[in-house]
């Protein structure tokens, strides 16, 4: 058994226009995991390779996986710049959608 940190948030992700202002914005709820460092387990550990539809995993701070289905609904495309507002005072700085299509993990 191995034990490897995570959290789990939840919030508004919001989707900006052009000028900055909202254009979409919907509740998520996600898991932080560890996809940047060398020889982390949890690529494989989640069958994330397999899991993608299009774009890639995520290689960068700042980029992060959502599902075709969240995509569709906040009309995202890959590259769009997206805000993860938590249900708290702080705010997060902007992220970028890489990849979507994540088949469903059940």
């Amino acid at each position: 058994m191995e034990w490897v940190p995570r959290i789990r948030f939840g919030g508004l992700l919001d989707i900006p226009d052009d000028e900055g202002e909202t254009r979409s914005q919907g509740p998520v709820f996600g898991m932080g995991i560890d996809l940047l460092s060398e020889n982390s387990p949890e690529v494989s550990r989640f069958d994330l390779v397999n899991m993608i539809n299009q774009g890639r995993l995520p290689n960068a701070p700042g980029e992060l996986l959502v599902t075709s289905e969240l995509m569709s609904n906040l009309g995202i495309q890959l590259g769009d710049t997206v805000t993860q507002r938590p249900y708290h005072h702080h705010q997060r700085p902007p992220a970028q959608a890489v990849n979507y299509g994540l088949r469903p993990v059940l």
